[in-house]
């Protein structure tokens, strides 16, 4: 058991810090004076987030320890998180940094050895296992806590796409409930939907069961957080030759795929997707279901956070393949050597997933939500080839 704190709050952030502002003296000529003013807002009682955390875990052996186990599980509670805050307007400052509320965070790890086969041919395994469950306890009177991209948007480039809730995972994916495309007259009468929506235009979920769409009819569509990550190695090696390959994978995490939501209607005078082909064209080309109609300007919630824009980030990948030669013992008399090993890398070199985005694991964002990608940096596929070399 232990407690902890985390400092990372930037420097002189409990201070009411002061920048330079110009202005002019005389408003009929271009000399302009320099003044100081008051730019953020002072909290002298800011301290560290505090976090408590008790681990129990168990090591096993079975065979002669030939399969070992090791379970841990942990329980983490963190009070007086480190967030900016909305100020009232009379402050002269839109936010300001304070602590509130707690967070919880709880789970179990899983690691697995076995030592499959020894002699000449050595067959060695390794698993590992983990899982997470966060849950947001408290944000003390501040209520829900809203998060805008730090990505371009177009039209709606200030919207709110995700969302800290008290009893809810952090950073939580935000906006309308997606169902599919209207695809007749009929349909669109009978279910509600914004004033300007025609046949063709996206369905959305009228979540509170009022008979409107409104602001009120967002709901929490998911989050970045995955249900489990595990990986899974082998080692082999056969007298002088090495072999080790490396799995790791993901499963249930989602992301909010800005890419896909700008490439993914159609404008009609830009590049999109492939599966733009299954979009509604006609009461006899009514497409998959899925797509918008062709449009000039999307219209109504079209590009608003929804969840035709939230993907599952599941993976496998193929993370590491290292084959390797050593060579004996009286080659390295001859050549005056210790050691000399010989051997290529692959790394990265595929990934199983149905992200549409260059790769699940990126994410475009930072802070409370991780979960937004606008086409981050990929991991990249690499080949190395090497030698150990010891005199």
């Amino acid at each position: 058991f232990g407690v902890t704190g985390n400092e990372r709050i930037g420097d002189y952030a409990s201070y009411a810090l002061m920048s330079n502002t110009r202005y002019t003296f005389d408003g009929s000529t271009n000399s302009a004076g320099v003044h100081m003013n008051q730019s953020s807002a002072a909290n002298p009682n800011l301290k560290w987030e505090t976090t408590k955390q008790w681990n129990v875990g168990v090591d096993m052996g079975f065979l002669d320890n030939r399969i070992s186990v090791t379970l841990d599980g942990y329980w983490k509670k963190t009070d007086d998180l480190l967030l900016a805050v909305k100020l009232p307007m009379y402050t002269g400052f839109t936010s300001g940094q304070s602590n509130i509320g707690s967070i919880q965070n709880r789970g179990f790890e899983l690691d697995f050895t076995s030592h499959n086969l020894t002699g000449d041919f050595i067959w060695d395994t390794k698993f590992n296992f983990s899982l997470n469950r966060n849950k947001v306890l408290d944000l003390g009177d501040n209520g829900d806590i809203y998060i805008r991209s730090s990505k371009p948007m177009g039209s709606v480039s200030e919207e709110d796409f995700a969302i800290v809730r008290e009893g809810e995972r952090l950073g939580s994916i935000f906006g309308y409930k997606y169902i599919g495309v209207f695809q007749s007259e009929e349909e669109l009468a009978k279910y509600p939907h914004l004033s300007g929506d025609k046949v063709g235009d996206g369905r959305y979920e009228d979540v509170n069961k009022d008979g409107v769409l409104d602001q009120n009819d967002k709901t929490i569509l998911g989050d970045n957080n995955p249900l489990f990550t595990a990986g899974f190695s082998n080692s082999f090696s056969y007298k002088n030759f090495t072999l080790d390959i490396q799995f790791t994978g993901s499963y249930g995490a989602e992301v909010f795929s800005f890419y896909k939501r700008m490439c993914g209607i159609y404008h009609g005078d830009r590049n999109g997707m492939i599966e733009q082909l299954g979009r509604w064209q006609s009461k006899d080309q009514p497409g998959d279901g899925i797509h918008f109609r062709p449009t000039r300007t999307p219209s109504g919630w079209q590009r608003d956070p929804s969840s035709a824009w939230v993907q599952d980030a599941s993976y496998l990948r193929l993370r590491n393949l290292t084959l390797g030669y050593n060579f004996d013992q009286k080659v390295l008399d001859k050549m005056k050597m210790k050691g000399l090993r010989l051997y290529v890398t692959g790394q990265n070199l595929f990934t199983i997933t149905n992200y549409v985005g260059y790769d699940p694991e990126t994410s475009s964002e930072s802070g409370l939500a991780q979960g937004g990608d606008y086409l981050g940096y990929p991991a990249a596929r690499s080949f190395i080839i090497g030698a150990n070399i010891t005199f």
